[in-house]
């Protein structure tokens, strides 16, 4: 709590952000009229495996336009990783800062008595011990339908992230309440938005998403293929040291060694995953492996960050006008603009180099020609 005003928490990607998003804010300053929200948020490359299809700047203008107060962003390390991870950073960060009351998620279930059930069964050796929820994984399906089907009530994707979240509160014995609100499924998701972007591009797919993101037409949007040049160069790069590719991070030997099998084929980016895809490895996670490859995210500094709760340091991307007191409520050595004179008071410089080049990489292929140590923290005027 700020000031006798509650201070909720989201965690998002606004990938891009959507009427869905602005009905979830809605429903929060419906459920606590004065109060300030606080978004930790994926920087420039997502959880799906994938790069954001426009920059974290203008989804953090657009964020604090709808009613955001202040965003913070997730470390890439973890915006490119598991759901569990995910979660476990997103939650640290709003858990350091001390004045978080409520993390609030949306839910297709929308009932958190289920949600907390499930969270306590996947934390508890009835779980561990489900040999059919293993062999689902292990044959390719997603977690949600395997934890759907092995304990019949249907969850997805939203719900999943929940449960992590709820499990992540529970791990770090995190003071914060979980709340959620029914996602509205008659309105369209990021991935319908993404997937029907050169339509919106062309002014031939009139949506509702338009009223709030006008600049997605005329602002550069990249997809992943985009990075494929980038990518193979880098693939080549490690096979030439003559080093496996299990030292990035979640890359396993079996994988390694597929990607060796193939690394010298000229292949976009999303063929490749298709080349490296079996029953055994989602499209995600292999999208995810190739992306901590590409950004050279590896498997011992991803360990390091870990010990550390997740994260090095709060970096702040921007704050709606007169809502700038939250700042003063952050613990200062904590907090970083990534220009020269912070990084000193950060003990873990790798996870600074390594978030610095992962938005350059994205500047340069999306065409913004902009370094990330010059770009401004955005103090949103409304």
């Amino acid at each position: 709590m700020i000031q006798n005003k509650i201070v909720i928490g989201l965690i998002a990607e606004f990938n891009p952000f959507h009427t869905g998003h602005k009905y979830l804010i809605e429903q929060i300053k419906i459920k606590f009229p004065q109060s300030y929200i606080v978004c930790v948020m994926s920087g420039d490359f997502v959880q799906r495996g994938e790069n954001a299809i426009v920059d974290k700047y203008l989804r953090t203008d657009t964020a604090i336009k709808n009613g955001i107060d202040l965003v913070i962003e997730l470390p890439v390390e973890f915006a490119t990783s598991s759901a569990k991870d995910f979660s476990m950073s997103a939650i640290n960060i709003l858990d350091s800062l001390s004045f978080i009351d409520y993390v609030c998620f949306g839910s297709e279930c929308g009932n958190i008595n289920i949600l907390e059930e499930i969270a306590k069964y996947l934390s508890s050796e009835n779980f561990n011990n489900n040999i059919n929820i293993r062999n689902d994984l292990k044959t390719g399906s997603t977690y949600a339908k395997a934890i759907s089907k092995n304990i019949n009530v249907n969850i997805e994707s939203n719900d999943i992230l929940g449960i992590e979240y709820l499990l992540s509160l529970k791990k770090i014995n995190s003071k914060i309440k979980p709340i959620i609100i029914k996602r509205n499924k008659s309105l369209m998701s990021a991935y319908d938005i993404r997937q029907n972007a050169n339509r919106i591009l062309n002014d031939q797919y009139k949506i509702q998403e338009l009223d709030i993101y006008q600049k997605l037409i005329k602002y550069p949007i990249s997809f992943i293929n985009d990075f494929s040049e980038y990518l193979n160069y880098k693939l080549i790069m490690v096979a030439s040291e003559n080093t496996n590719y299990t030292k990035y991070y979640d890359i396993k030997e079996p994988l390694s060694n597929a990607i060796k099998n193939s690394v010298y084929d000229n292949l976009l980016f999303s063929d490749r995953i298709k080349k490296l895809k079996t029953k055994n490895y989602t499209y995600s996670y292999i999208s995810r492996c190739l992306l901590h490859i590409m950004l050279d995210i590896k498997k011992e500094d991803v360990e390091k960050l870990k010990n550390e709760n997740y994260f090095a340091y709060i970096r702040l991307l921007g704050i709606k006008k007169g809502s700038e007191i939250i700042l003063k409520y952050i613990v200062p050595y904590k907090v970083t603009s990534l220009s020269p004179k912070y990084t000193a008071c950060i003990t873990n410089s790798t996870s600074v180099e390594t978030n610095i080049f992962a938005s350059n990489l994205y500047n340069m292929v999306v065409g913004n020609n902009q370094n990330e140590l010059s770009r401004k923290f955005i103090v949103d005027m409304i």
